[in-house]
């Protein structure tokens, strides 16, 4: 069984219990139509047909900052204040931008195509057609050739992924078609024309589905070996949890300041919370060093791991296979120095986001140094960034410590150990393979996506109590993310905005790159403040107190060498340099010296060039009301003429859309 570890990992870990080789399960693994119907006649085409519809789902799930099923794009992390740069690839928010035509919306084709064709394809409908098909049919076409449990696990997969499809489309749309049956494509049958269902609706069509899941399927799977990732009951019921916390924020909720909503997330919550306990989920480990760990495991390690909930399994280097699923996320983190492709600059206002070791916000008043940024943060700072100074191992050198200062020698610039350009000191780390992982293959990564883990759970649910005003529990649920690391507690909010505030934050440091911030912007309104005719009140920033990032702009600077400089060769020998180890029991005391190093030699330094450049000026980050939920493309509105399109977007006439993605 471990070659079938090794080798088959496909979506939420659809692992096979084939007793065949994992070569031939993934040639198996073929077209969606290979079998036929024939798949209703055996357990081992359905397995087939199940890895197939897997594969439709996350195939192209190889990285934590990538987003919607099926889709899977990053372009969403990259409007984040988790990052900056890009701006020439992002139209959206390049100053004074705006756009009206749903051509231009941010995901104009997530919807699908304008008309289908007759080659089998991979689009959000063909998904919810695949595993549509297969509900209508198992019970009948089967003829006992499948067991009654076998049936109920099936069909509890399929309720589980159609409604995690129709969720991302709500995020993405607001109101879509909601269509449970499988229809027959014809040019003049009015019973196929299905209008945009409500985003009510939809989140009501969301929970039938995931409940039917819930209902369906075990809370663990036997065998863990074999079947750890698979959807249970348990992330059924986490997902509606999070699919009502996302019903209640600002975005779809104009009613978003009363309980109502929130106690229906805090009611479902409670139901998961449960079940989950119940089946041994929690958080993993009790220190800094468990909850890096827990984030950068591989997939021999995961049956252990029951804080994922949801959880995308991937392969080692070694796995030997062309239909093999990797992460290519530690490609991305790792700097040239380091044999790595960039490497993730952060910018300034992430660098001074993160809490004292107190638990306090990083003030002045609370002791915070920007300069020398990393003394006496939470413990996570540590283990989600790595900066000037600091060890950051790869295979090849355990003790690879990144210097990212830099010198001016007449009119050029020069970079230690980078020898190029670069935005920032501090660089992301987090979810590193760290000494594990190998400069050779660094695209070849194994480490699991932990795309829905119980620390997010806690936070729904601290969110939820700020939503009616319970803010001792908001603290609570909080302080149990916060323990588990030795971070300083929060005290209890005094009012719901500030719990909101405190909740949004603590998603921020915990769940930082991991996927999740776009989504809280998004749900929360944080890009911008300012009603208009798409969105008539929108204040959320300036109601739970959070600056907005419209007007703004994502900035990084140097660090630059102060002392006499002669030429491009380094003016720091390499005996003066200093590095501090997060992985040492002195590392407090290294970073103290790494303070006196840095008050000896650096001073901070405008850019050069600007984090978000935009014809050669500093970018002004732009946003309006109409960004947040994505129109349909012209062409899809001439081609299904019964479809609405989106307030703030025009329609294929030009005509301004008409559809309230706030209707219940």
């Amino acid at each position: 069984m471990k070659n079938i570890l090794k080798h088959i990992i496909l979506g939420l870990a659809f692992l096979t219990i084939l007793n065949s080789c994992s070569d031939e399960f993934l040639r198996e693994a073929g077209p969606i139509d290979r079998f036929g119907d024939d798949i209703f006649k055996s357990e081992s085409l359905m397995d087939r047909h199940l890895a197939t519809l897997y594969s439709y789902y996350f195939a192209g799930f190889n990285s934590p900052d990538r987003h919607l099923v099926g889709y899977y794009t990053n372009m969403p992390s990259r409007l984040t204040d988790e990052r900056g740069g890009g701006i020439s690839s992002y139209k959206w928010i390049q100053t004074n931008a705006s756009f009206s035509s749903g051509d231009d919306s941010m995901f104009p084709s997530y919807i699908g195509p304008d008309r289908l064709g007759s080659s089998i394809t991979n689009y959000s409908y063909d998904r919810i057609r695949y595993v549509t098909d297969v509900l209508e049919k198992i019970d009948s076409y089967s003829d006992g050739a499948l067991s009654e449990s076998y049936i109920n696990k099936v069909k509890g997969q399929m309720y589980y992924l159609r409604g995690i499809q129709y969720y991302d489309l709500m995020k993405v749309y607001g109101g879509v078609p909601i269509i449970t049956t499988v229809q027959t494509s014809s040019s003049d049958d009015p019973s196929i024309k299905i209008p945009r269902s409500s985003t009510g609706e939809t989140v009501a069509q969301i929970i039938a589905d995931l409940d039917s899941a819930a209902t369906l399927l075990p809370g663990t799977w036997n065998n863990p070996a074999e079947n750890y990732g698979r959807p249970t009951s348990c992330s059924a019921m986490a997902q509606k949890v999070r699919v009502l916390l996302t019903y209640a924020s600002p975005l779809f909720n104009s009613n978003w300041e009363d309980a109502g909503r929130w106690q229906d997330v805090i009611n479902a919550g409670l139901e998961a919370e449960a079940a989950l306990q119940a089946e041994g989920y929690g958080l993993y480990g009790n220190s800094i060093k468990d909850w890096e760990e827990m984030l950068s495991a591989s997939s021999y390690d995961a049956p252990g791991n029951m804080e994922a909930i949801v959880i995308q399994l991937l392969n080692a280097p070694e796995s030997g296979s062309s239909n093999a699923y990797q992460n290519g996320w530690e490609n991305s983190l790792r700097l040239p120095s380091q044999g790595g492709n960039s490497g993730v600059a952060v910018p300034r206002d992430m660098i001074d986001l993160f809490p004292m070791a107190s638990g306090a916000r990083p003030t002045p008043a609370n002791g915070y140094d920007s300069f020398k940024f990393f003394l006496n943060r939470d413990p996570r700072f540590y283990r989600t960034f790595a900066f000037n100074g600091v060890i950051w191992p790869y295979q090849e050198n355990t003790k690879d410590t990144l210097y990212t200062y830099m010198w001016q020698s007449g009119q050029s610039n020069y970079f230690a150990g980078e020898n190029n350009d670069i935005a920032s000191p501090v660089f992301v780390r987090k979810m590193s393979g760290d000494a594990d992982a190998s400069s050779e293959n660094y695209d070849l990564s194994g480490i699991n996506i932990m795309e829905y883990r119980y620390a997010e759970f806690l936070l729904i649910m601290a969110e939820a109590y700020a939503g009616v005003g319970n803010t001792g529990m908001t603290a609570q649920y909080i302080n149990r993310v916060r323990n588990r690391v030795g971070a300083g507690e929060v005290d209890k909010p005094g009012t719901k905005m500030e719990a909101f505030n405190a909740v949004l934050y603590e998603r921020q440091v915990e769940l930082a790159y991991e996927g999740k911030r776009f989504w809280d912007m998004h749900r929360w309104m944080l890009f911008n403040d300012g009603g208009d005719n798409v969105i008539s009140t929108n204040a959320t920033c300036s109601k739970i107190g959070v600056k907005p990032l419209k007007g703004g702009a994502r900035r990084g600077y140097f660090l630059k060498y102060t002392g006499t400089v002669s030429g491009k060769d380094d003016p720091i020998a390499e005996e003066d340099l200093v590095a501090a180890n997060p992985n040492s029991e002195d590392f407090q005391n290294q970073l103290e010296d790494l303070a006196e190093w840095y008050d000896a030699n650096f001073e901070e330094a405008e850019l050069t060039n600007y984090m978000d450049q935009y014809l050669q000026e500093q970018n002004v980050y732009t946003w309006n009301n109409n960004y947040y939920v994505s129109g349909f493309r012209s062409n899809l509105l001439t081609q299904n003429d019964w479809l609405e399109q989106t307030k703030g977007w025009d329609d294929a006439s030009g005509s301004p859309g008409i559809f309230d993605f706030r209707g219940e």
